[in-house]
């Protein structure tokens, strides 16, 4: 699943490439068509690079946990 949503992530981020582009209006059909698509594909990228973020953090935190010595701060990164 992972595989698929960065494939999405790709797709959205080459339409949106090709959106900012000085010629995409030059064919209306074609930059609606784009545009639908970003539309249909943002939510679903956006939720999955927060996804992303927040396993980053949760390793990222993990690692802090698994080499703290001191108390205090175990307890923090356990929050």
């Amino acid at each position: 699943m992972d595989e698929q949503l960065r494939l999405l992530a790709a797709k959205y981020e080459e339409l949106e490439a090709r959106s900012m582009q000085p010629d995409f209006y030059a064919d209306p059909a074609a930059a609606a068509s784009v545009g639908r698509e970003l539309r249909r594909l943002e939510p679903l990228v956006k939720a999955w690079r927060r996804q992303q973020a927040v396993r980053r953090e949760l390793a990222d935190l993990q690692e802090l946990l698994a080499g703290e010595e001191d108390p205090a701060l175990r307890e923090l990164a356990k929050e």
